[in-house]
């Protein structure tokens, strides 16, 4: 069940994300919009298994230096939701 995961324990500092050159306010901030976009998407009924992850894999997916997290937009967000649920 989706109310079983904290989101508080995903959810990433400019500290966590690891060497973005001056830049990794703003990676955090992008991935933190990833991910509560993700968590308010899964249905409440979620497995809470599946839900953690969707959630780990999601630094997987975008963590790269060329995943675009720097420019990540809107659109980029609800195309990635839409293809996980």
């Amino acid at each position: 069940m989706k109310n079983m995961v904290n989101l508080r324990d995903y959810l990433a500092t400019e500290h966590s994300v690891g060497d973005w050159q001056g830049q990794e306010k703003l990676v955090a901030d992008n991935v933190n919009r990833l991910y509560q976009a993700v968590y308010g998407a899964a249905p409440a009924a979620i497995n809470e298994y599946s839900l953690r992850n969707v959630l780990w894999d999601l630094w997987d997916e975008w963590g790269a230096a060329d995943s675009g997290l720097l420019s990540l937009t809107e659109e980029q967000i609800a195309a990635y939701v839409a293809a996980i649920f």
